[in-house]
């Protein structure tokens, strides 16, 4: 009976001892947030448009626009709107 008490304890100190340690990670101060998102904010300045473009897309913050046909009908012509605009104010002398 103590033989098997002991092996109880026993399993359970080496079941705790195995676990891995849970440390609870500490947010940011103030001031070092403020301090990494203008590190983050230096170094995006020297990239590409495109890329930030591509990462905020991924990252959720922009709104993914679906290209539909209907989208593209209107896209197109909205542009020739656009040209057959520009071209009648060349024609008038307005540009």
């Amino acid at each position: 009976m103590i033989r098997a008490y002991l092996f109880i304890v026993a399993a359970l100190l080496v079941g705790e001892l195995a676990a891995p340690v849970a440390i609870a990670k500490q947010g940011m101060s103030s001031y070092q947030a403020r301090r990494r998102a203008h590190q983050i904010t230096q170094r995006l300045r020297h990239e590409d448009p495109l890329v930030l473009k591509w990462v905020m897309q991924q990252m959720g913050w922009v709104p993914k626009m679906k290209y539909t046909r209907k989208r593209r009908k209107t896209q197109e012509s909205q542009q020739a709107f656009d040209k057959w605009y520009i071209d009648l104010m060349r024609d008038m002398g307005g540009l």
